[in-house]
């Protein structure tokens, strides 16, 4: 589209079948310390925050918001912010390390202006999180062959060396 900003760091849209202004984001806890984050975009929403940022879009960075979820209903004022994590904007899944084990946690994906401007393109589930301690089951009987080969890829390198450290 004309008048876009070649050098900026627009976020992967993820699957191109995505409906015209349909977005998701699904959150998956991989352990007590990691959360799986994986979205699907639509070039409106993309549009849409550039159009909302104004001025601020040349500067903003592509952003994972991570808040806990402090009560069980999914009520305004359950959640309190936790951290921003910078995104890689070739990849559509990242791997979020968390704070605290044990609690539960949602995700946002948008862009963070400079002057702390942060607009939303889509939340995630409430990911609970388990307690650290031993499992009741080997690492390898939880691991799915889907799972293993998306491993396989660049943008999940952190993740596979972490787990070849187990």
């Amino acid at each position: 589209t004309a008048g876009r900003d070649p050098l900026h760091r627009e976020i992967a849209l993820g699957n191109p079948r995505t409906a015209k202004g349909q977005n998701s984001l699904t959150a998956a806890a991989c352990d007590a310390h990691w959360i799986r984050v994986t979205w699907h975009l639509s070039r409106d929403s993309i549009d849409r925050a550039q159009s909302r940022l104004g001025t601020e879009w040349h500067r903003a960075v592509p952003v994972l918001r991570i808040s806990r979820v402090t009560t069980s209903d999914q009520a305004a004022g359950s959640e309190a912010f936790a951290k921003d994590v910078v995104i890689d904007n070739h990849c559509n899944t990242h791997y979020l390390s968390v704070p605290q084990a044990g609690r539960a946690f949602r995700v946002q994906i948008g862009y963070l202006g400079k002057q702390g401007t942060f607009f939303s393109m889509a939340k995630s589930n409430v990911c609970y999180l388990p307690k650290p301690g031993p499992s009741q089951f080997s690492g390898e009987s939880l691991r799915s062959e889907e799972h293993t080969s998306e491993l396989q890829s660049p943008c999940n390198l952190v993740c596979r060396l972490l787990l070849e450290k187990k």
